[in-house]
């Protein structure tokens, strides 16, 4: 914990070092989660090209100016331009509750759609080719033993209705800037 000064110290001058310190125990939990996500995502369909740098880009980031006018920026967690049929975004999600995507609800779904949408719209600006050609995919993971995975990727209609809220929010956002 840093509850000590020494604790304290050490973490800041890591983090003055441009370093992310982390606990140990939080680095084992962590590590051990990375290894089950692995393991399940090889049973999930693309969950092969999930995450791997051959693939695509890790934690990319994205800045565009919209075409309403105000900067827009994301970080994608991957990117998978060579993904054989296709460009496909990964985003990973950890939760204390349950991965069933079935138990996830549907305020997950348009959160999910809401966040895909947004990306995308980046996205298209930046590469207006990918319009309706990139998909995106939700790897959710328990963090506690067994460290269960599930893979959801909103519904086309969720999608529909948020590519229609991002872009009034989008336009808020501009409106408010001005």
């Amino acid at each position: 914990d840093y509850k000590s000064k020494t604790a304290r110290d050490q973490r800041d001058a890591l983090r003055a070092a441009g370093r992310v310190p982390i606990l140990a125990g939080h680095h084992e939990n962590a590590s051990s989660m990375a290894i089950e996500a692995r393991k399940q995502l090889k049973d999930i369909e693309g969950g092969k090209y999930a995450f791997a740098p051959e693939f695509g880009d890790i934690e990319l980031c994205g800045l565009s100016r919209d075409p309403v006018g105000s900067w827009t920026r994301t970080l994608i967690d991957f990117y998978g331009s060579k993904v054989p049929d296709g460009v496909v975004c990964w985003d990973y999600k950890t939760t204390a509750g349950t991965a069933n995507p079935t138990l996830l609800g549907g305020k997950m779904d348009d959160f999910f759609a809401f966040q895909a949408a947004f990306q995308e719209r980046i996205i298209v600006t930046l590469k207006p080719a990918l319009a309706g050609r990139v998909r995106w995919k939700f790897l959710v993971q328990e963090n506690e033993p067994p460290y269960l995975c599930s893979v959801v990727e909103p519904n086309s209609g969720a999608r529909t209705i948020a590519h229609k809220q991002v872009a009034a929010a989008v336009a808020i956002w501009k409106a408010c800037i001005d």
